[in-house]
């Protein structure tokens, strides 16, 4: 995953979706723990969707809530929405029949 993290942390228009590995590594403490700590410290770099249909979006914020206990709010909200915000500012979507 730090590998993943170099990647984006060098690259503006990336981020690193934590999505899936959040519930497919559940139980894993050391990678919670990394988790956390990229969380409190590099919210900027990452985000957090719902990997629906592999995981609920309802399981997917339970297990987020879990990993970022102790992460203030302006950083949990970073990586739920705010830096997709950033991300895709600016985009527009192409209006029917202006292809």
């Amino acid at each position: 995953m730090m590998e993943l993290y170099e990647i984006v942390r060098c690259n503006d228009n990336l981020l690193l979706d934590l999505s899936f590995t959040i519930l497919r590594y559940k139980g894993n403490s050391r990678l919670d723990c990394d988790m956390n700590f990229l969380m409190k410290s590099t919210d900027r770099l990452m985000t957090i969707g719902s990997d629906f249909p592999e995981f609920s979006l309802a399981e997917t914020l339970r297990r987020f809530e879990d990993l970022a206990i102790d992460v203030d709010s302006e950083r949990r909200d970073n990586l739920l929405f705010r830096n997709l915000e950033k991300l895709f500012a600016g985009y527009a979507l192409p209006r029917e029949g202006n292809e």
